[in-house]
């Protein structure tokens, strides 16, 4: 049975191919932002400041706090830079939840799995203004019913031209 084991671990090692939970969290780093919604004006929070996995992401007035700041950890792959929001309060990250392809989906943190569903592409649109596409669903991050209000949650959407999901990000 060792025997067997072992072969696997070599033979996914040697096909890069390794379970999701044994990636690393990407290490380049552009700093902590803010990440505003241009509808809104309001930020991309964890719900009160929760540090739990499955605490839902809102949208809500920033006041400095730490949940309302992410770490925008990124990779290259193909010519294409991928994102992981980590936030600064929990180090949980952005996460589609189960790998959901649907409108609506309520984004949440999780931990870092490696995972496409807590990959984001940034698509410039015009001026400072970003959607952030979902790389497991080429979906992108919304505001639920294009909110204005503070304590909305951001939701998972396939493309529309409305400014609910265009987001800019100012440095901590």
């Amino acid at each position: 049975m060792k025997t067997i084991i072992l072969v696997f671990l070599v033979l996914a090692i040697f096909n890069n191919y390794l379970p999701a939970e044994a990636k690393a969290l990407p290490k380049k780093t552009d700093g902590y932002y803010y990440v505003y919604n241009r509808r809104s004006g309001l930020v991309m929070s964890v719900e009160n400041g929760k540090t739990s996995s499955g605490a839902r992401i809102v949208q809500y007035k920033n006041d400095g706090k730490k949940y309302h700041q992410w770490d925008m950890r990124y990779y290259e792959e193909g010519g294409k830079k991928y994102y992981v929001f980590v936030n600064r309060n929990s180090g949980k990250v952005l996460d589609v939840p189960n790998q959901s392809k649907n409108n609506g989906v309520q984004l949440i943190q999780k931990d870092y799995n490696g995972g496409k569903n807590q990959e984001y592409r940034l698509l410039k649109t015009s001026g400072k203004y970003y959607r952030m596409e979902c790389r497991h669903s080429g979906k992108y991050v919304d505001v639920k019913d294009a909110s204005p209000n503070k304590g909305a949650p951001l939701v998972q959407k396939a493309k529309k031209n409305i400014i609910s999901q265009e987001w800019y990000f100012e440095k901590v």
